[in-house]
């Protein structure tokens, strides 16, 4: 039987944060995994090439959100993955940060101020 769920990473190191987006996404649509920081997040993505969609927090212990969106360019680039940024940042901040440090961004396709706006972050990884 295949599974027609779709593989989503979860990346926050607050447990609470990770809790209520599974809890809103559901089991039945999602396939989630989960990681408390951006090294691990890595790990998940480099094992498990289907996964595709990723909700990114920036702001972690061991390896951060812009890290982990640095690593993805330089080791996957041909991917496709498609990073969703959920963080306490706001938008201009982010920007201001990856301009700053020229970070390559092509693959955030979305950025969402906590708390999420959990109808719209849904409808983007449809």
């Amino acid at each position: 039987m295949v599974d027609s769920r779709i593989p989503v990473l979860v990346v926050d190191d607050d447990l609470i944060n990770r809790l209520v987006l599974k809890m809103h996404m559901g089991k039945d649509k999602f396939k989630i995994t989960e990681a408390e920081n951006g090294l691990i997040a890595f790990n998940f993505i480099l094992e498990k090439p289907e996964i595709k969609h990723v909700l990114l927090d920036l702001n972690m212990p061991v390896m951060d959100g812009f890290l982990f969106i640095e690593q993805c360019n330089k080791h996957i680039p041909d991917r496709k993955l498609k990073i969703h940024v959920t963080s306490a940042y706001s938008e201009r901040d982010f920007l201001v940060y990856v301009a700053e440090r020229k970070i390559n961004i092509d693959n955030v396709i979305n950025f969402f101020s906590k708390p999420y706006p959990m109808g719209q972050l849904l409808k983007c990884l449809d």
